[in-house]
């Protein structure tokens, strides 16, 4: 399992895009990290929307890919699954995935927040990231509506 120092020196690449460490979380008695990313909606707008993105992950899921000094997930906590290949870069025009999708083999739900918030956690956890003590922990409100 990685360090603190690990995951606050790499960035998690994550939808083909870069993620910053933000904090570890326990959440019904597993360690998560979260990692963040703020971009604006499209640079062509006169007022760009700012989006804010964060993906939770169990802690001993994230793993260092030490040939490219950068962080993935890996369900097994060894070896990260096959790159998707078929999902946009979320870093152009802010892409956004739809409500699942699957990263590096892993099922993902998104969930939408005021403030322009979207936060990706994978989908067999999604209840206890989101469920009242969770979003409590994370400083979440309640999710929108979809």
């Amino acid at each position: 399992m990685l360090e603190e120092e690990d995951l606050s020196s790499n960035v998690l690449n994550f939808l083909n895009a870069s993620f910053g460490f933000d904090r570890v979380v326990a959440l019904g008695g597993t360690e998560f990290v979260l990692f963040t990313r703020r971009e604006t909606e499209s640079e062509a707008k006169l007022r760009p929307k700012l989006i804010r993105r964060w993906v939770l992950v169990p802690k001993d899921w994230v793993v260092l890919d030490r040939s490219q000094d950068i962080l993935r997930v890996a369900r097994d906590g060894r070896r990260a699954g096959p790159s998707p290949g078929t999902l946009p870069d979320i870093s152009s025009e802010a892409v956004r995935p739809g409500p699942r999708f699957t990263e590096r083999g892993i099922e993902f739900t998104t969930t939408h927040f005021p403030g322009d918030l979207e936060i990706y956690i994978p989908s067999p956890y999604t209840g206890t990231a989101l469920d009242a003590e969770g979003r409590n922990a994370l400083g979440l409100p309640p999710p929108l509506e979809e």
